[in-house]
This record gives C-alpha cells, sequence and structure tokens, in this order.
C-alpha cells in the first residue's frame, strides 16, 4: 500500500512539473523583447548573419564594449548570447532555469533530507507563492535582460553557495570534498558568481568571511575547497566592484538623481527607504513567513523543537538584512534587488509549510478541503490573467513590428498601456520613447517615438458611422471641456477616447476616460498634460467594442472656445 501511493506521489510530482514547465515556457515564448533587450543586441534582424565566426566576433565585441562601458555584470552578457540567437532557445533554457530554481529552494531548505512528498509540497507551494505574490514576477522570470540579470544571476549565486549551505548546520554534508574537479569547478563558478549582483554577492561574501573566522576562532579545520573557493569568488566580487563600468554607472546614476557628498542622516533616509519599499511590495511574502512560522512553532513544540528548526529563519535574518540593508549605498532601488531576501522567505515558507503538514498530521476535512481548491482554484484565475496580459502585449508588439517593417515615413512607434499590473508586466516602453536610437537600430529605420498609442482598439478593423452623434468642447486652462451626445445605435458598450495631434507628431493619449450614458450624452473633462499642449488638434472617439463601430468628432484647436468655467 505504501509502494503504491509513492508511486502515486511520483507521477503527481512529474505531472506537476510538466505543468509548471509548459506554464513558464508559454509565458517567455509569449514574452517579446523588452527595452535593454534592444539595446545589448549584437545583431540585429535586417542584417542576416549566418557566419559563425561572424557571430562569436560580433557577441564578443558587444560583451567587451558593456563590460567596460556599462555593465560587468554577467547578466548582462548572457542577454547579448542569447540576443545573438533565435529567441526560442532562450525560451526553453530560461523555463528550465525557473524550474532549477524550484529545485534550489528544496536544497536550501532541507539539504538532502527530500522524500517525494517534501518535494511534492515544496515544488507547489514556491510555485503558488511565486505567481500569486512575487512583487516583479515579469521582470525576473520572463524579460528575457531581467531574468538573465536576476534570474540566472541568482541561480549561479546559490549553486555556488550550495556546499556552504551543506556544511553549515545540523547534518553537515561536505559535497565536494576532497575531490580536485570539483574544487575547480566550484573555483570557476566561484569566479562567476562573484560578477552576478553587487549587494547579493556581498552578503554571501560576508558569510562565508563570517564562517572561515568562526572556524578559526573555535579551532575547527576547514576543508581546503573553503578557501580556494572563497579566494576566487572575492577575485570576482572585487573586479566587479572596481570595473570602469561600474563606476561609469555609478556617476550616471549619482548624477541623475543629484547624490552630492553624504552624511549619516543621508544614509538613515536612504535605510528608511529600503525598509519602506521592502515592506510594501514584499508584505505578502513577509505576512506568510511569519504567520507559517507561528503556527508551525506552535504545533512543533509540543512534538520536539531542535536547532534544524531555525536554521532557515537564521539564513533569512543573516542574507536578508545583509543583502537589503547594502541597498542604502545605492542611490536608486529597484525592487528586483530584494530578490535574495525573496527567495530565503520562500526557503522558510517552504521548509515550515512542510514540517507543520507532517508535524499536524493535517488531514483533508471540509475546511483544508475548501481552502485547498480555493487556493486551486486562484492560482488558475493568475496563470490565466498572466497569460492574457502577455498574449496581449505580443499580439500589439507583432503588430507594431510588422507596421514598422511595413511603413517607411508615417509610422510612430507607440507605448503599450494596457497590462494592469506591473507585477506580471512591466513593458518598460519608457526606455525606448526616451533612447529611440534603440528600436531605430533594430529596424534600421529612422521613426518618430509617440508618447502614448492606441491599446485594446484597433481601429481599421472598426466601422465607421455617422449616427448623427455633436459634441462641443471649451477649454479653461489646461482643462478641455466636452460635452456632447451620439445615436443609440452606438450607445451599449461604449468608451469614450481623446487624441491630440499637432504639425509633426501624432500624440495618441488613448485611455479609458468617459463613458456614454444611456440616453446617448456624454460629458468629459480632460486635463492636459504639457507635452500636449502644443496639439492643434483633438480628436474625439466613440467606440462601440461589441458591435466594431466608432464615430469620430474633431475639434480645431485653435477655434476652441476658451471660457471661465468652474
Amino acid at each position: 500500500m505504501e509502494e503504491k501511493c509513492k508511486s502515486l506521489l511520483v507521477r503527481l510530482y512529474f505531472i506537476i512539473d510538466m505543468v509548471i514547465f509548459t506554464f513558464f515556457l508559454i509565458i517567455n515564448i509569449h514574452t517579446p523583447l523588452i527595452a535593454e533587450d534592444y539595446a545589448l543586441l549584437a545583431i540585429y534582424p535586417y542584417e542576416k548573419v549566418s557566419n559563425p565566426i561572424e557571430i562569436l566576433a560580433r557577441m564578443s565585441a558587444k560583451v567587451i564594449k558593456q563590460m567596460l562601458t556599462w555593465n560587468v555584470r554577467v547578466g548582462e552578457q548572457l542577454s547579448i548570447v542569447f540576443g545573438c540567437f533565435d529567441k526560442d532557445i532562450f525560451n526553453v533554457l530560461n523555463t528550465l532555469m525557473s524550474l532549477y530554481f524550484l529545485l534550489l529552494i528544496q536544497l536550501y531548505a532541507f539539504k538532502t533530507e527530500r522524500s517525494i512528498y517534501r518535494k511534492l509540497i515544496s515544488t507547489i507551494t514556491a510555485f503558488s507563492l511565486i505567481i500569486l505574490c512575487q512583487p516583479v514576477l515579469g521582470e525576473i522570470f520572463f524579460w528575457k535582460t531581467g531574468s538573465t540579470n536576476y534570474l540566472w544571476g541568482m541561480c549561479i549565486l546559490l549553486t555556488f553557495a550550495l556546499p556552504l549551505r551543506f556544511i553549515i548546520g545540523e547534518n553537515s554534508i561536505d559535497i565536494i570534498g576532497n575531490s580536485v574537479k570539483k574544487n575547480i569547478l566550484f573555483c570557476l563558478l566561484g569566479l562567476v558568481a562573484g560578477i552576478t549582483n553587487e549587494n547579493t554577492v556581498g552578503a554571501v561574501w560576508i558569510v562565508y568571511l563570517v564562517y572561515i573566522i568562526w572556524g578559526k576562532i573555535k579551532s575547527k579545520k576547514h576543508p581546503l575547497w573553503i578557501y580556494t573557493t572563497f579566494l576566487f569568488y572575492t577575485i570576482g566580487f572585487v573586479f566587479m566592484l572596481k570595473a570602469p563600468s561600474t563606476k561609469i554607472r555609478v556617476d550616471y546614476y549619482n548624477n541623475k538623481i543629484g547624490v552630492g557628498k553624504l552624511t549619516i542622516y543621508d544614509y538613515f533616509i536612504r535605510a528608511c527607504r529600503v525598509v519602506g519599499k521592502f515592506i510594501y511590495y514584499d508584505y505578502m511574502y513577509i505576512l506568510l513567513t511569519i504567520i507559517l512560522i507561528i503556527i508551525c512553532y506552535h504545533f512543533k513544540k509540543k512534538v520536539s523543537l531542535d536547532i534544524s528548526f531555525f536554521e532557515c529563519l537564521i539564513m533569512l535574518f543573516i542574507l536578508g538584512t545583509l543583502s537589503s540593508g547594502a541597498l542604502i549605498l545605492s542611490p536608486y532601488i529597484e525592487i528586483r534587488a530584494f530578490f535574495l531576501t525573496q527567495f530565503m522567505m520562500l526557503v522558510c515558507m517552504v521548509y515550515y509549510m512542510c514540517e507543520l503538514l507532517e508535524c499536524a498530521k493535517v488531514k483533508i476535512s471540509v475546511v483544508s478541503g475548501g481552502i485547498i481548491v480555493g487556493l486551486t482554484l486562484l492560482l488558475a484565475l493568475t496563470m490565466h490573467n498572466i497569460f492574457s496580459v502577455y498574449s496581449d502585449y505580443q499580439n500589439y508588439c507583432e503588430k507594431r513590428n510588422y507596421a514598422a517593417l511595413m511603413l517607411k515615413e508615417d509610422f510612430y512607434w507607440g507605448e503599450y498601456w494596457k497590462h494592469p499590473s506591473e507585477r506580471i508586466l512591466n513593458t518598460r516602453e519608457v526606455l525606448l520613447r526616451e533612447t529611440p536610437n534603440f528600436s531605430q537600430k533594430y529596424y534600421n529605420k529612422d521613426f518618430d517615438v509617440i508618447k502614448k498609442a492606441i491599446w485594446d482598439l484597433e481601429i481599421d478593423s472598426y466601422e465607421e458611422v455617422s449616427s448623427g452623434g455633436n459634441a462641443s468642447i471649451t477649454k479653461n486652462g489646461d482643462d478641455y471641456f466636452i460635452d456632447g451626445y451620439t445615436n443609440s445605435e452606438i450607445v451599449n458598450n461604449t468608451d469614450v477616447y481623446v487624441s491630440f495631434f499637432n504639425d509633426r507628431e501624432v500624440i495618441y493619449r488613448f485611455s479609458d476616460i468617459g463613458e456614454i450614458q444611456k440616453d446617448g450624452a456624454f460629458t468629459i473633462k480632460i486635463t492636459t498634460p504639457e507635452r500636449e499642449k502644443g496639439a492643434k488638434r483633438v480628436m474625439l472617439y466613440v467606440v462601440d467594442r461589441k458591435q466594431n463601430k466608432y464615430e469620430r468628432l474633431d475639434f480645431d484647436v485653435l477655434n476652441i472656445k476658451t471660457t471661465e468655467q468652474k
């Protein structure tokens, strides 16, 4: 009976792994190039380079230039390498790396003590927490340059630190031992791990150093690989900190933000900002970690409570404090920079979830069954939402790419503004707007970049109607007031959109700013941003999405009546 149950769990584990693999792969496939992906291309599509030697030469030149002029991190160079090949290669490898990340969570939580039951619970728990709660899901797991910098960089660093994790704490295991090959392998890995990311590398480096010093104080003899791997890791870390590109990047952001000579008070303010941002974006991870620890402690103390119970918590406190604390040295904070702390919280939640289920001997009851079904539905809905967001964005980018390739003069590169949450997808299109040469180089064409674009509205596929609608527009300061009505033919499921035009640039601001009343009347107030004050005309669209119809009303800004409205 026990063997049959184990066999069933193995099959279930395989099925769940395949579901996770398929989901990650589908989203990766539906993720187009984003922002820095364009900037880190060594070969552009129109060049049709197929000679392996030329590909290698172009790749190497781009890597060297990037390392010398902007960023030496290994993730940046990986993005350049992947950019030289078909994106399908990256899609598959990035999906596998996501699964490996889930495996690393298990290894850090349980070392080698991983029964099939723990593997199953760990995988489900970690995947669910990432999909439901990861504050920058898209930037870390799907965006190419974001993934290579953070997901890949973190996996490289955590793989390098695995021998240290296994040798520290209860049930110490030396996975390198006296093996020369393993020693050399982890030395080389340490060199690469040292140039993954400043704050996370620094945190692990301090843990490494403290462990060596603690061993000396306790007269504990460390294996040789502790010193050799630490040496190579330090070389990589120092190389990253002292690289010319690191100084260039730091100076750039200091000048951009206006950072002068820093005082103790400045660092205190930075520390408050780091803590505030961490709590604001990671509150779900924080709350769930605390709740699981408290509940698990309550059950565990009734059975047996030893030092192993606190291992994950201690790791979280040390690595989380060090990696997050290092951010006070940075002039700005990216939420992605908390990834090591997030990883350790995932390790804690996975560990304490398994401990809780085993210790409390949780049985499927009506209540627990209802909770499981509810969470499963929430996870399924979130996965579907993620797919919808990326599918819509890919569809938009494909049409935009087609337009950019086909049109020579009348093409305007527009931003996408449909997606509801930057947690799922951060298009980072502001970078392409501010530096249009990235996209221009990609297509080898010189075109204008507009501030906003039509989203979720392919106007060419809609039928234009003239339903006898009318509107009047008045202006007061920076505000436009539009009052009008439209025929009942396009009243239901109708939105009102407005765009601004000037001589050279089409400035779209297609956002859902108004609704039609049942009698066909509408009133809209629009405050124009600074960039739209030079508009010569205002175009109003009354759009019926259900019937694919729209009515267009055009206003000449020069003839708009100016009134004193209150």
